[in-house]
């Protein structure tokens, strides 16, 4: 946990927000200003992954829906990357029930880490969590090479059974998390 429950409750009531369920907190490609700290309630992070262009025309389609990343309580923290590097959100954000969330812009977020060094260093703790648990999972280019072989393959049977080859097309709609089960990695580092 961030913050202790007075600590949340307190800041809550100075920058704190409400969203019902359902209702978006941000979206993924966002510019973001802003991060959370949860008070009360679940917020689940959504990534929608996109269509990429294999070879010869064939496309890799992931995630024709959203997957559910992960999902955050009370204590946990989100949005915290676009006030450090600029950059458009990775991932959308929305309530799964009513929550209450404190709103910290990158000023508020470095008055708090200059008053509590303990907090700038559970965030950092959380941070790097999230990233050994993100390292572990195979990313696109690790597995894309093995789609291409198979691709190529199915092609040169296809080839060798018909006079006329048409034009590959591969359309996988996926989420990250099935694609290991494609690919053979259960759950392996790649």
């Amino acid at each position: 946990m961030l913050l202790n429950d007075q600590k949340l409750r307190e800041l809550f009531g100075k920058l704190g927000r409400t969203y019902p369920p359902g209702s978006m907190i941000f979206l993924e490609d966002d510019r973001g200003s802003e991060m959370y700290i949860v008070v009360s309630g679940d917020v689940e992070i959504l990534k929608t992954f996109k269509e990429h262009e294999l070879f010869g025309g064939s496309r890799l389609t992931l995630g024709a829906t959203q997957e559910t990343l992960s999902t955050l309580g009370p204590g946990d923290f989100f949005g915290e990357m676009a006030l450090w590097n600029d950059e458009p959100r990775m991932a959308a954000a929305r309530a799964k029930t009513l929550v209450e969330v404190i709103v910290l812009s990158k000023t508020d977020l470095e008055q708090l880490m200059m008053r509590s060094p303990a907090l700038a260093i559970q965030m950092m703790k959380s941070i790097c969590s999230r990233l050994r648990e993100i390292s572990s999972t195979p990313r696109l280019e690790h597995v894309l090479p093995q789609i291409q072989e198979a691709l190529r393959m199915r092609d040169r049977t296809k080839s060798k059974s018909t006079t006329t080859t048409p034009k590959p097309r591969l359309e996988i709609v996926d989420t990250p998390s099935s694609l290991k089960k494609i690919c053979g990695t259960c759950g392996k580092e790649i």
